[in-house]
């Protein structure tokens, strides 16, 4: 038992495993039960690391049937009710946490089950339900144990990023990394990291996401602990994304592939991945790799019935059925977006959907609807400072013929102007002029803006003339590529 319980805190979960098995098969239940509850708990505790999450709940019931007269650890009911979450059954696991008082009254005894009701509402698409049980949660945490303390922070960290409040969910996004940081509590961190990068990542913070995807990277990989592997590298999946890079996104999520069917790594509402990464192998032309992928996550989807991956779901086969040309299956899908996207106050994720309905719809030559779209988008990522994805929505939007809203005084360029070339050039050929800046070729450019490469050279010969220069050299030093950083180191 010794033995398998120090393998478990190495991170050497299979040795652990085996160990705890052995330790459990021979010890004397009936002369001993407090050994072989121990035991039963920390294969508890072993399973969920392993992504078996089904097996972990079976044994957390067992080591709390063999409990002494002091009853069942918090840790340990917190990691069965995270197992039932995490095996499909997070109905189940809330309704055992049902009892509880207001959050902010409720005793410490009682702490591990508010936080694993939290986290379960969270997963099961009840923000508010979520946001409120787990600043109750943080609120008495202080007190309690360290990975208590720290997964309070980062799943309210991860409720607040979804209801749209960014601000407060990087202090504690931030927070809950720095506890894991100086606890040393290395399962953890991919985890933690990986939700504080991934909010940075959306504001265009690269220097400081790409620190927290290092230190998240060098935890041991899937093999030993897939769902906290599943975290970091989701994390790296997003902030390629955010980053415009496809083919980097396809480069960090594909291993995860290997894990796709574990307990946890394949809940929708946990770490949604896929739909990252159908998205990607869209752009890439993977079209095939891309179906295999998404029908499977459609399928889960549906038997959970959680509204915001649906329309995660929806609005990537959206983006495939539009890059196979299937308009007619495109518009439905965007159309199911929407609808479960309003059901869940998830900002976000429903910009995220008007965005690329909207760059479709100009796609289509539908411009006027498009606008009402992107403008939408706009609107909510200017909110949320998400400013990779706010760009997106002003270039679709120079695409459309239409200029974008002006930006907040502290985004516009020093004389209170704004971009200082939007003035010059047509929107247009702003979009172009911006694309091409970046590296694209001609025919690059024609196929993200849905035109023909004639009318791109058309474009910037007229560009050229405005601006006074005679190449791309001369547009790079008007409006220079975006800030590059260097790539976080890969966590496989």
């Amino acid at each position: 038992y010794i033995r398998g319980y120090v393998a478990r805190v190495q991170g050497r979960t299979q040795a652990a495993w085996t160990l705890l098995v052995d330790a459990w098969e021979q010890c004397d239940r009936e002369r001993d039960p407090s050994l072989a509850a121990r035991a039963a708990e920390q294969l508890s505790y072993a399973a969920v690391m392993c992504g078996r999450a089904a097996v972990a709940a079976q044994w957390a019931e067992r080591a709390q049937r063999l409990s002494t007269a002091q009853g069942p650890s918090r840790m340990l009911r917190f990691n069965h009710l995270i197992a039932l979450g995490l095996s499909g059954r997070a109905k189940e696991g809330i309704a055992l946490a049902a009892d509880l008082p207001d959050p902010m009254i409720v005793p410490l005894k009682s702490i591990d089950l508010l936080l694993a009701r939290g986290e379960l509402r969270l997963w099961s698409d009840d923000l508010h339900g979520a946001r409120h049980d787990l600043l109750g949660a943080v609120a008495n945490c202080r007190t309690t144990t360290v990975p208590l303390r720290l997964l309070s922070a980062s799943a309210l960290a991860q409720t607040l990023h979804r209801l749209g409040e960014w601000d407060e969910a990087l202090i504690h996004a931030e927070s809950s990394a720095s506890i894991a940081d100086d606890a040393d509590q290395w399962w953890l961190k991919p985890v933690t990291h990986g939700v504080a990068a991934q909010l940075l990542a959306a504001r265009g913070a690269w220097d400081r996401a790409a620190e927290h995807l290092r230190t998240a990277a060098e935890v041991p990989g899937g093999d030993e602990t897939p769902l906290a592997y599943a975290y970091g590298v989701c994390a790296q999946g997003h902030f390629a994304d955010a980053r415009g890079e496809p083919h980097a996104v396809v480069e960090a999520l594909r291993p995860l592939l290997a894990f796709a069917e574990q307990d946890g790594v394949n809940e929708p509402g946990v770490v949604d991945w896929q739909p990252l990464l159908v998205d990607a192998l869209t752009k890439v032309g993977e079209f095939d790799e891309a179906e295999a992928l998404l029908g499977p996550y459609e399928e889960r989807a549906r038997a959970r019935g959680r509204h915001s991956v649906l329309a995660a779901a929806a609005r990537v086969r959206g983006n495939l059925s539009a890059a196979l040309r299937d308009t007619q299956r495109a518009q439905a899908a965007y159309a199911r977006a929407q609808d479960h996207a309003a059901q869940v106050p998830l900002p976000f994720g429903q910009a995220r959907v008007a965005l690329d309905h909207g760059s479709f719809l100009r796609r289509i030559g539908r411009r006027s609807l498009a606008i009402a779209q992107l403008q939408a988008a706009h609107t909510t990522m200017t909110r949320l400072g998400a400013l990779p994805y706010q760009a997106l929505c002003e270039r679709e939007l120079n695409a459309c013929g239409r200029a974008s809203p002006p930006r907040p005084a502290e985004e516009q360029a020093p004389d209170g102007t704004g971009d200082p070339l939007e003035g010059a050039l047509t929107p247009q050929e702003l979009a172009v002029a911006q694309l091409a800046a970046q590296g694209l070729t001609n025919r690059q450019i024609a196929t993200a803006l849905a035109l023909s490469v004639k009318t791109i050279e058309y474009h910037l010969g007229h560009t050229y003339a405005k601006l006074g220069i005679t190449s791309r050299i001369g547009l790079v030093r008007r409006l220079g590529p975006p800030e590059a950083s260097s790539p976080p180191p890969s966590a496989g």
